[in-house]
Parts: C-alpha cells; structure tokens; sequence
C-alpha cells in the first residue's frame, strides 16, 4: 500500500492554501493541474460551462483539452453523469494520446451532475503503461462503486466561487480607501462571518491581500455565515446578496473525508486530488489546482473536478434609482431582485439607443463589464464619445443579453448625456441661500440630475459644502457662519468640464416664533428674533406697517398697524406674508394666531377715579383731582370697556405697575375689580393703596391694565396720570424750638421757606436740616401764623408745594397780670 498524502482542501481551492491548523502558508503548496475547454450544448447554442446555471435533460457537454499545456505522459478522461439520489452512472472514457472527434456526454435526465477526471496512464513497477482500458476502468469503477462521494466534491467548487465572490467584494469595498482605513474595515467585514483573527500575513506591508483575507475568512474554524436579511457590501442597489450556499461549509469536512476516501481506497493505482477549477484570466480555458503534487513513479494523481451549479431562479433586473442613466459616466446603475448566484451567468448585453420622439435608432453599444454584485453595468465610453452630442438630450433605451441560456432584458429606460449650457436654471434651493442658515440645493430635472457627478459651493475661492461621491447630487449648506455676498456652485458633470456658476448668498431672514392678532384691534405683533429685517406685513387685502415706538431693542418683539378693516379675525387669513427689507430674501408665509378681544378700558369721563386723601396728602394741601398722591391715600377707579369691547364672565383684574419699575413690571400690584356687564363698566372693589409696596424713586408714575383672569387675556399698559410721591411728614416742633421742625424723611426736601410769597426755588439759600432731640429738624426762620411752608421736593420737579406744619397743643401761651407775671397754673 502507498503512503497516503494528505488532502488539504484550500489548495484545491486557490493558489494559497491551509495547512492542518488552517492558517494560510505559502503559495507553494497548491499545484496547477491539466487545463481544458468545458462547454455545454443545448439545441443550437453552445456556451461555455462557466455561464451555465443548470444543466437539464438533452444537454450534451463537450470537453476540449488544452493541447498546449498537455503533459508527455499519456493522458485519459472520464467523463460521467451520476445521480445524486441512487447509484445510477453513465460513464465514458477517453484515450487523449490519440483523442476522438469529439469527447462529449449526454445528460440524460435534469438532476444528474458531471464528474470529471484527468489522469496519466498508470505504469507497473518495471514503467511498462497499464493499457488505456484498463486505468480507465480503475478510475470508473471508483466513481461507480461510491459516487455520492465523488458527488461531496462539488461543494468545492462551491467554496472556492464563495472564495472569489468574498475577494471581489472587498476588492469593490477598499478600492477608494486608505490602508489603515482598509484594514480595519477588513477587520469588521470579518467579524460579520464570526471570524476575529485574520492571518496577519494579508496585511503584510500594510496592504490588503484581499485573496489571502478571503480564504481566511472561509477557512476559519469560527466562521458563521450571516443572517440571510443581512446584505454583504458588496451588494448592488435594491439586490439580495450573493449568498453562499447554506450548507457549503457545514459540508467542508465531508467533503475532506470524501478526499481522503478515495485516495485510501484507490491508492494503490491513483491518488484522487479533488480538484478545483477556475478559468484562466482571457481565455476560456479551465485551470484545475490541487493540493497534491504529481509524483513519479508507479503512483499518478487523478484531477477530480465536480462542478457546482446555482439551484435558483434569474434575478429580475431594471434601472436603478430613477430609471435614467448617464451615456457619459460610462457605467448604468442597476437594482437587482433576487439571490444572486456565486457565479456571473449573464453575457452578450447589447444596448440600444434611440430618439425619444422619432423612436429611430442612434447608438448600439455592445462591450459591456457587468458586476451583478454591484449592480453596475460599465462600458468605454471613450470609444463612443464621438458619436454624440453633448446638448443634454434625452434618449431612449433598450438593454437586451442572456443569462445562461435563456433571454435576459432590463425594463425600457432613459438614457440622457450632459448639457453644456449652463444649468444655473435647473438648481433649486437658491432662494434659500441665506446668511446664518442650512439648506440643501438640489435639481429640478431628472435627466439632468443623471449626468452630475459632484456640486460644491466656493466662497472667496473654498468650498464650503460638496456632494460626497455615490451620495447623491442633494448638497447640504451649512451657511450659519458666513455672510452676505456673492458664491460661486461648482457643477460637474461626468464628461465634461465643471461650469462654475455665479450665486449670491442673502441676507439674513426673520425668524418668527409667533404672530398674534387680537380680535377687535388693527395690530398684528410678531415674537422672535432678527424682527428688524421685517419691512412690513401682508395680511390678506391690509398691508401692516411697522411700529416701532414700544419695540424692544433686542428686536424679539415687533408690532405692526394694519388698516381698519383688519380689526376682526374673521376678516384675516390664517396666514400672513412676511416681507424683509428690499425683498432680500424673499417673503414667506407664517401662521397667524387669532386671539380673542383683549380688555379694552379706560377712565370713566365722570367720577372716574375719586382719591381718598391721608392726613399726610391733606399736610401737603394736595387736591382730590391731583395727580400726585401720597403711598397711604386711597384711589377709587371706575372703568369703561371701549371700542366695541364687552364684558364677558369671569373675574377682572386691575394690574398696576411703576414706570420704569423691573419689580413691578415682572409681577405687577393685582386688584380685584367689580364687572357690570350690562352697563359694560368695571369699578374697584376698595380704594388701592401703595403702603404695602416698596416704591422705586420719590416719583412714581402709575401705569394701568385690566387682566381678563379666566382667558388670561391683558389690556394695553396706560397711564393713570397719577403718580405716588414719597412725602416727608412734619411734626409739631417743640415748644423751647419752634423754628427746628421735626419729621420723617426730610432729607427728601430740596428747599423750604416761611415766605408764602415765595414763588422760585432760591439757590443761594437750601435747606437747612440741623440735629435735634428727634435726631434731624428742619430749621425755618420767621415761621408764619398759618404755620404754612413754601417747599420743593427733589425729583419732583416743576412744584413748589404749600406744606402745613403741625402746632403743639402743649405750647398754647400762658396768661400774665398786671405786672407781667405769669399766673400760676396757667398750661406751658
């Protein structure tokens, strides 16, 4: 018995192969066996046994050896038909030292596969050849006497397709990226099949050996195929993946035990080499590999080749995307239904264009490059460039070939070529070129957006924004840090030059959080922010102009009064126009929110406001109708509800603030008010008072509205031509010194004098505050007997106030007699 030589499976399947721990060694261990022409017949047409899916009844395949690469030795062929349930084989053999006419076999039935052996004549001990019948015979009665386990061997093929369609999958994916970023999505495509170590020996040089990755993913003790919804990257638009066959590696180690079968049982004549086949790169020749190397001596090795075939149906396949391809980008964009097979059976695409209006033929393309896994379809458009004009014209399409040997089309589409007229008027989204925004410009046409290759927007000579490649012509601007001025969009079209187009981004816009429109009044205001660009509004039939007496500096808020026949809600649409200055950029349209009636009051003309005087306001002389009042005075306020307004139920408020007061203005003084709807009034439920509130300054003015409680709803702010002074109070001096006044808050008094006459502040002479018992005292000379000052009050200007002085009752004067004595008992 011959020693066995181990079968070591990847050596059959590439020229790398594993060793008995399944990592990658040296290509030196897989040899290149005998080549030769495999063809299959069905009814007229011949084609090469590569772009054949399945063979069927009535096929005849026909091998043709290579006569160049035909070794000395004297070679036969065995060809047979088995099927893969019983143990039916149709076999025939072939003497190739003096080959027939033709060397075929018939397929008899549509589940039988072929099973192909080359193999040297077997020689005796003494080098005497063994007759051509009586090797051949060895060789068929191996297959006959177990041919399922010739059948196994397919699944090498199987491997070995899986194995070139892993290698052109990566090659597609890392062809535009750098090497660190190559290896590392080497690395993740990997952990997908459940493999995390690659041989580091397909990194060598930092460069991605992408055969070396491939057999190492397949190989790999850990390897597990994906989910079958999980697309490979190399899947073209819209296309289920290649997949690899469910069972191909679950059946990797029956298909070794198959190998190492047949070398034990036949060793003593052959050592079968189960064999894979792969086409020789421009011909149509088949190369087999083996990982057994041909010996001499008594011992020849059998190339055992089983071809796999895919047990799918022909994907459908139409125009990707929008169904218009571009003539100049030499390459059509397809999507894909359906399992793909391992192999590429489609061949002889003819492409045919013609006149979208007279439908007559112009152009008939035939040299195709078709990648199914990508769903690309590519040709030269060099060799054609001549015969077209590049006017942006449109035609249509007809994409004809075959799949094996049935008919293959691709549903009728467009084909368009570029323009060279500018395509400015084809760009959308120029109007949203704005200063401090994002947009995104695309194309209106999509024959046009076919032919572009890449847009970018250039200001002062850098591109802001660009299309990234295979990303779609939709260009993305990020405009929040540039300014107002003149751009320049770069179109590129594939071949033809890029047109460098003149743009212009705007001016800022407005930017509206609300407009508001209460019911009954003819203004509209708007809340947000860069409000100042806002020239003016269009609200139905009414032009709205700006107001900008009580607009805030930081431009959030704006008003704008229309005409009067916007006063109603009903009379408005729901939208407004918002219309900038000098129409840069272009008005838009905003929602109006209507509201309901805010309260609209004001004093009654009679007995309107009544004030109820303190005793302090009375020391000051102030009148009833005076518009200034002390803290401590009581104001009654009666209101009536204005233009068209009425009362409606619920609670009314009266909100009172201090001009130019933060506190009050954030929350204001709140009084409940009293509601007569029928007489359409409101009234205050008690005189309002400022004791309990702080007050800002010496003078301050009060400003009113009335708060609808329930709706929320607020009047206008008005004045209520009263102002609440911080008084100083006097107190009756003592009777030892009656010119030194005392009180509270007399530092608050400008200038103070006895002289009734006195009409004008006078500089020279101010207030004199001196200490006294009380701490501080107002001193006044020549005081009067009404007891009455003349005084000015700081911040008070354009007064001058009559303020009385309280008398001490204990100072009244004492009786004398005749002697100018006083009299005993009389009061001090």
């Amino acid at each position: 018995m011959l020693k066995y030589l181990p079968f070591l499976l990847t050596a059959a399947l590439l020229p790398a192969t594993l060793a008995a721990d399944n990592k990658v060694t040296s290509i030196e261990s897989s040899h290149p066996g005998p080549a030769f022409g495999a063809y299959v017949q069905r009814s007229d047409s011949r084609l090469p046994i590569y772009l054949v899916d399945q063979l069927q009844k009535g096929d005849k395949l026909i091998i043709v050896p290579d006569k160049d690469g035909k070794a000395d030795e004297k070679w036969l062929m065995v060809l047979a038909a088995v099927s893969p349930a019983g143990s039916k084989v149709e076999a025939k053999k072939f003497d190739l030292s003096n080959p027939p006419k033709e060397i075929a076999l018939d397929i008899t039935a549509d589940n039988q596969l072929p099973v192909i052996v080359l193999a040297p004549q077997v020689r005796t001990l003494f080098g005497i050849y063994t007759s051509f019948s009586e090797s051949a015979s060895l060789i068929i009665d191996a297959i006959r006497t177990d041919p399922q386990r010739f059948l196994e061997l397919q699944k090498i093929d199987q491997i070995n397709l899986a194995i070139n369609a892993l290698k052109s999958g990566l090659d597609s994916m890392l062809q535009s990226r750098q090497p660190d970023q190559a290896i590392g999505a080497t690395r993740e495509l990997a952990a997908r099949f459940g493999v995390r170590e690659i041989d580091p020996a397909c990194f060598r040089d930092n460069v991605v050996n992408t055969k070396c990755v491939a057999v190492s993913i397949v190989t790999s003790k850990d390897l597990a195929l994906p989910s079958t919804d999980t697309k490979w990257a190399s899947a073209g638009p819209d296309a289920s993946a290649a997949k690899l066959p469910l069972d191909i590696f679950a059946n990797m180690k029956i298909v070794t035990e198959a190998g190492t079968y047949l070398a034990n049982k036949y060793g003593d004549n052959y050592d079968f080499a189960p064999s894979s086949g792969q086409r020789q790169e421009g011909k149509e020749l088949i190369q087999l590999y083996s990982g057994m190397r041909f010996r001499s001596g008594d011992v020849k090795t059998a190339y055992v080749y089983v071809p796999s075939w895919f047990t799918g149906k022909q994907p459908t396949i139409s125009a990707a995307g929008k169904g218009i391809a571009c003539l100049s980008h030499g390459e059509i964009r397809l999507a894909i239904k359906g399992a793909l097979p391992l192999s590429n059976y489609w061949h002889d695409w003819r492409l045919v264009l013609a006149d979208s209006e007279s439908g007559e033929a112009i152009l008939n393309i035939s040299d195709f490059s078709f990648r199914p896994d990508l769903g690309k379809m590519r040709f030269d458009f060099n060799r054609i460039a001549r015969s077209i004009t590049m006017d942006g014209q449109v035609m249509h399409a007809s994409l004809k070939g075959k799949y094996s040997f049935a008919s293959a089309s691709v549903p009728a589409f467009k084909v368009a070529v570029p323009a060279t007229a500018s395509l400015l008027h084809h760009v959308t989204g120029l109007d949203t070129l704005i200063s401090g925004e994002k947009t995104q410009l695309g194309i209106n046409s999509n024959e046009v957006d076919a032919c572009i290759e890449s847009m970018s927007l250039r200001v002062n000579g850098v591109d802001v924004a660009s299309t990234a490649p295979d990303a779609g012509n939709d260009l993305s601007v990020d405009l929040s840090q540039a300014l107002p001025g003149e751009a320049q969009l770069v179109i590129g079209q594939y071949g033809v030059d890029k047109q460098v187009l003149p743009v212009r981004i705007l001016k800022p816009r407005a930017h509206i959080s609300k407009a508001t429109h209460f019911d009954l009044e003819n203004l509209i205001e708007l809340r947000g922010n860069n409000l100042k660009r806002v020239d003016y509004l269009q609200a139905g039939k009414s032009r709205c102009e700006r107001q900008d007496s009580n607009a805030p500096s930081d431009g959030t808020v704006a008003t704008f009064m229309c005409s009067a026949d916007a006063r109603k809600n009903d009379s408005l649409p729901t939208k407004i126009k918002i219309v900038h200055v000098n129409n840069e950029p272009a008005s838009m349209d905003v929602q109006l929110t209507k509201l309901g009636a805010r309260p609209n009051v004001s004093i009654s003309a009679r007995d309107g406001m009544v004030t109820l005087l303190s005793p302090l306001a009375r020391q000051w002389n102030l009148g009833l109708n005076d518009s200034l009042v002390t803290a401590d005075s009581g104001i009654a306020i009666s209101l009536k509800a204005n233009g068209g307004y009425q009362l409606i139920n619920g609670n009314y408020a009266l909100q009172l603030k201090f001009q130019d007061d933060p506190a009050t203005a954030e929350k204001p003084i709140q009084v409940p008010l009293m509601a007569n709807l029928a007489r359409n009034e409101l009234r205050t439920r008690s005189p309002v008072n400022f004791t309990a509130v702080q007050l800002p300054s010496v003078s301050n003015p009060i400003l009113f509205r009335v708060a609808h409680e329930p709706s929320g709803l607020t009047g206008d702010w008005q004045s209520l031509k009263k102002s609440v002074v911080s008084f100083p109070q006097l107190e009756a001096p003592a009777c030892n010194t009656p010119d030194l006044i005392p009180g509270r808050q007399l530092e608050l008094i400008e200038w103070a004098s006895s002289d009734l006459d006195a009409t004008t502040n006078n500089k020279g002479n101010p207030v004199n505050l001196s200490p006294c018992d009380k701490g501080v005292c107002l001193k006044v000379s020549n005081m009067n007997e009404s007891r009455r000052l003349k005084a000015r009050i700081h911040w008070v200007d354009g007064r001058l106030f009559e303020v009385t002085v309280p008398s001490n009752p204990e100072c009244t004067a004492k009786p004398v007699d005749a002697t100018g004595s006083s009299v005993s008992g009389a009061s001090r």
